[in-house]
């Protein structure tokens, strides 16, 4: 019933519009459209785990399945506006406007844009629904995987120049966002589950520059925002045990120790840098990206980047490879500070008061390590088929090696895990 009410709704839209053209001269309006269809499967065995939350050992038809329409105007005097609106499949197809922003240029070179933008925080943000636009059926998740959000309300202020044979653009941006999400995590035996929470970003405030010459193009980028997690029952469960423990020990106060493991309105820093080379049968992009956030049990921030190497065939074919490196480290400060809490009460001649002690300090570092600390190494082999000016069919095989962490509650055992499963993905994107 939604996808039909907002359907019938964007159709009548289109005939205003459509009306509005043939009324008026001064109006300018252009559609435009992509889509992408992708089967995917894990090809590794079952005790391999899922490769991500959209590939499992099940064929899955959907997950990836999106379509997309844009509507732009030119209302001349140097004011346009733009609007996208993309369903994806894994949402039921449930249509979502990420777009919806009007644009105003002082000279053609600086323009100031206000409404919901695209965050443009990765090489692809602006273009990341649109797989035509790329080698791969989706970004590499070592960067992309793990953004929560992808639109501000807010806006910003684009300079583009010319510096010698570059073309320079300088891009400020600042807004706000909230977005609800589910992630797929693991209790303490391994089963997976959904877990829904709701994510609020504010004062997010950045700038960009892009320098592009011919062949090369080349990018920086740095943010900063704050971060609130809330309705996320993981945090408030991992808190709970915390706190069973602590009766353990009279007077102790695990208070500020509570506020490490919240992500409440916490200070997020982002840097980046991607390179671009493209030249006639050669391509190559990588792309490094780094993150630090104030104390919490989710994050203790990213440090992630991915090169993409590949050649141009004959007959519209080209080939790649990719590998790409995600590595999170464990908070230390939280650990310094579940010791110190502790330190009175871990040598106690009452076993059940140094029992607790230990049993507080291996919580909190096994909480941490299995939320936290891990390495996650990617290869992609990739391959496109240009069959049609305005589509392209494409065929995937991945493996990743995830190194990372387990705790059995029961006793209080911390161990390193090694997964390495493997997939495929079989995808066909259009423009139109």
């Amino acid at each position: 019933m939604l996808v039909n009410k907002q359907l019938c709704l964007a159709a009548a839209l289109s005939m205003t519009m459509l009306s509005t053209q043939t009324q008026s001269s001064e109006v300018d309006l252009s559609f435009s459209g992509f889509a992408s269809f992708a089967v995917t499967k894990t090809t590794s065995k079952e005790e391999e785990g899922d490769y991500n939350d959209e590939i499992t050992n099940e064929s899955n038809f959907r997950d990836l399945n999106l379509l997309g329409l844009r509507l732009d105007g030119d209302l001349d005097d140097s004011l346009s506006f733009g609007a996208q609106m993309v369903a994806y499949g894994k949402d039921d197809y449930e249509p979502d406007f990420d777009w919806i922003y009007v644009s105003y240029a002082f000279t053609p070179g600086l323009s100031l844009t206000a409404g919901k933008i695209r965050a443009p925080l990765y090489m692809y943000s602006d273009f990341i629904d649109v797989g035509y636009a790329y080698q791969w059926i989706d970004t590499p998740d070592a960067i992309y995987g793990r953004t929560f959000f992808k639109s501000l309300d807010g806006g910003k202020l684009s300079y583009i120049s010319s510096i010698g044979d570059w073309t320079s653009e300088v891009l400020v941006f600042a807004g706000t966002t909230q977005e609800d999400f589910t992630v797929t995590l693991e209790d303490d035996t391994g089963a997976s589950f959904d877990e829904a929470s709701h994510v609020e970003v504010d004062d997010a405030m950045g700038i960009a520059w892009t320098m592009e010459y011919e062949w090369l193009t080349f990018r920086i980028v740095y943010a900063q925002m704050d971060v609130t997690l809330d309705d996320f029952s993981a945090i408030e469960k991992s808190v709970a045990g915390l706190n069973a423990i602590a009766q353990g020990m009279p007077g102790i106060d695990i208070s500020e120790l509570e506020q490490h493991f919240y992500l409440q309105e916490d200070t997020t820093e982002h840097y980046g840098a991607g390179l671009t080379l493209d030249f006639d049968y050669f391509f190559a992009v990588t792309e490094y990206t780094k993150s630090d956030i104030e104390d919490n049990m989710v994050s203790s921030g990213k440090e992630a980047y991915y090169v993409m190497m590949g050649t141009r065939l004959p007959a519209g074919w080209s080939i790649s490879l990719t590998y790409s490196s995600l590595k999170t480290d464990v908070n230390q400060d939280t650990l310094d500070l579940s010791n110190e809490l502790t330190a009175d009460y871990i040598n106690d001649p009452d076993r059940r008061v140094s029992g607790s002690a230990a049993a507080m300090r291996s919580t909190v570092e096994g909480i941490l390590h299995v939320a936290q600390e891990s390495l996650v190494q990617e290869y992609i082999i990739g391959a496109r088929w240009d069959f049609h000016r305005s589509a392209a069919m494409k065929f995937e095989y991945m493996l990743k090696d995830d190194d990372g962490y387990a705790y059995d509650s029961s006793t209080f055992t911390l161990s390193e895990i090694n997964l390495q499963p493997s997939a495929y993905r079989i995808g066909l994107d259009m423009i139109f």
